[in-house]
């Protein structure tokens, strides 16, 4: 994705939770991966994919769609609400630049949700 710009996961918090390589977890609590931090679309500063690191087959990054997601704070973890996977395609780092601090002007998640 050209428009995207990559945000480390490390960098981003909610509210006094900081993000970090959370567990990615489906609807039914198996772990997909860990993540390493999201693209952001830069054109309108929306999430349009989580980066995951995955081990299945081998160890290697891998972008997952933007999905509907809980935060379950007391596992550490992203949840996937639906019990229907997106399809993930392997995740090139060097394809995507890193956003910078001044780019974030909208807040990743909606507090009122």
């Amino acid at each position: 994705m050209s428009d995207a710009r990559y945000l480390p996961a490390t960098r981003t918090k909610v509210r006094s939770l900081r993000l970090g390589r959370l567990s990615v977890r489906s609807a039914d609590d198996r772990e997909l991966g860990k993540l390493l931090g999201f693209l952001i679309d830069s054109r309108d500063g929306h999430l349009c994919s989580l980066v995951v690191e995955v081990s299945q087959p081998t160890l290697q990054q891998v972008e997952l769609p933007m999905v509907p997601l809980c935060l379950d704070s007391n596992a550490h973890a992203l949840r996937l609400i639906s019990r229907d996977l997106p399809s993930m395609q392997r995740f090139e780092p060097d394809t995507v630049s890193e956003i910078e601090e001044e780019d974030l002007w909208v807040p990743l998640f909606d507090h009122a949700a």
